[in-house]
């Protein structure tokens, strides 16, 4: 039995539908286009001659006649109005390049067709099932191509969960069959491009995928490739194509990665070493050895207490992550590594050599440390995502899938601006790739940076994930004037990546 569904209202004018119902964010924003219009149209304001409108209640007052809804505009508050102010501060601007410019993926699960222009710091917001996670494996997908191998053994190191060739290639209804291959390419700024097919017959999975074709390129010159008539890599520069063995479960991508003076400016390295993050609270706290181990950080947390104090004897530019970590915390006084005895930790609580300890600041000093199996779970995120961000180990590109999980809305959103300001205060941190539920995190978000980015993923009715970047624009600068949140457009369905509930 199929669920019925009603007709779709739609936005026709924005004074007649006030609270926005259904709207695509395609429509807002023609919406808003057409009340700047009818402003434009009546003439420059009286408070200046370039026809913005100024702020002050007159402003507010004018921006309400022209049309802006009601029910996404949100009071002035003296909170939201610092946010703004810290959005729009000027900051310190490294290259507006990323590390991975663009990647391209067809066959994948849900992702059919996709392809991601990606920033420094990028943010993927839908639906549950909508195919967040799904465009994160496919990188790690991309990562294990370019590392050697795609087995299950690869694809556990770089957070990709195992499975079958018949669950990994798309299989939509109406197809005349499924994809036998999986095609994958990512590119780099300064002119790399890494390109691989794979293959896993569904009748007889093989627990390593072949790799039926690839290409690895610089500026447009062909370095290594591999098809079905065989392997060639280039040795150096000024010589040509020498054809190589190699076995067909193994990558040409190694080869390349083996010689420095080949290498299309790291990428084949940044995409190998690639990984997917998803924290759980057991890991954290350090009462569960994590299985995906790392450095600096396990995939699920591992490796807490030791990155902590790693950071705690770094460089001044590392020993960042544990300050911010530590503003955030507003119960903590201090962060640092101790024993389980000197963090008064249970002998019944099985744990490691090295626990990290809370000091609170509210509690006298004999009785106030908390150790990591004591402290808010929420403290533990904060600090995980701090490490990662600082850490001089971290890998170049790094995803974390849920990054505000078991996080109060507005702690979230202060997390998410601060480890954005230590992203793009310096180019030697990770090039980040985020998957996020709270609405509030996409206010901390400075979409007029070029080098920050919010994707919006959704499914197309015929199951495809499609995904949308969210630029800024003039219709977003004068909803920001008229208190119009992303948080508030994405909550009322205006942005899309909702559920149809």
């Amino acid at each position: 039995m199929e669920r019925g569904r009603g007709p779709r209202r739609r936005c026709g004018d924005l004074e007649e539908h006030r609270s926005l119902p259904e709207c695509t964010f395609g429509e807002v924003r023609a919406l808003l286009h057409e009340a700047l219009e009818r402003g434009a149209a009546r003439g420059p304001s009286r408070g200046g001659t370039d026809g913005r409108t100024p702020d002050g209640p007159a402003a507010r007052d004018r921006l309400r006649s022209g049309g802006v809804p009601a029910a996404l505009r949100s009071p002035p508050r003296a909170a939201s109005a610092r946010l703004r102010r810290d959005l729009k501060a000027p900051r310190k601007r490294g290259p507006i390049r990323p590390v991975l410019e663009e990647v391209s993926i067809r066959g994948f699960k849900s992702l059919a067709d996709v392809t991601l222009e990606l920033g420094r710091f990028n943010v993927v917001i839908g639906a549950n099932g909508a195919g967040k996670t799904n465009l994160l494996e496919a990188i790690g997908l991309i990562g294990c191509a370019a590392y050697g191998a795609v087995d299950d053994e690869a694809f556990l190191r770089r957070g990709v969960r195992p499975g079958v060739p018949a669950l990994f290639k798309s299989a939509f209804k109406g197809r005349d069959k499924i994809p036998r291959l999986i095609r994958l390419q990512a590119t780099s700024p300064d002119g790399g491009l890494y390109r691989v097919a794979l293959d896993n017959p569904i009748g007889e999975p093989q627990p390593a995928w072949r790799i039926a074709n690839e290409s690895v390129e610089l500026h447009g010159e062909v370095i290594a490739s591999r098809g079905p008539a065989g392997a060639r890599l280039k040795l150096s520069h000024d010589t040509k194509r020498e054809s190589v063995q190699l076995d067909s479960r193994s990558s040409i991508a190694q080869f390349v990665r083996a010689r420095p003076d080949a290498l299309p400016s790291g990428l084949l390295g940044d995409l190998a070493d690639f990984a997917i993050y998803t924290p759980f609270t057991p890991m954290l706290r350090g009462t569960v050895p994590d299985s995906s181990a790392r450095v600096p950080l396990g995939l699920s947390g591992g490796r807490l207490a030791e990155a902590t104090r790693e950071l705690s004897r770094g460089t001044a530019h590392e020993r960042e992550g544990l300050e911010v970590a530590l503003g955030l915390i507003d119960w903590a006084r201090s962060i640092d590594v101790g024993t389980p005895a000197e963090a008064q930790l249970s002998p019944a609580v099985g744990t490691k050599r090295n626990v990290v300890r809370f000091r609170d600041r509210f509690m006298v000093d004999k009785r106030s440390w908390l150790s990591a199996f004591d402290a808010s779970e929420g403290a533990l995120y904060v600090l995980f995502l701090s490490i990662l961000a600082a850490h001089g180990q971290s890998p170049r590109v790094v995803a974390i899938d849920n990054v505000d999980q078991g996080l109060n809305p507005r702690l979230a959103r202060a997390l998410i601006s601060r480890t954005q300001e230590m992203i793009l205060g310096d180019v030697s941190r990770p090039q980040m790739i985020l998957t996020a539920h709270s609405p509030l995190v996409l206010d901390a978000l400075r979409l007029r940076d070029p080098r920050v980015r919010l994707f919006v993923v959704q499914r197309a009715r015929s199951g495809e994930t499609q995904v949308r970047r969210l630029p800024w624009d003039e219709a977003l600068e004068k909803a920001e004037e008229a208190g119009m949140t992303l948080s508030r457009l994405w909550l009322s369905g205006a942005l899309g990546g909702m559920p149809e509930l």
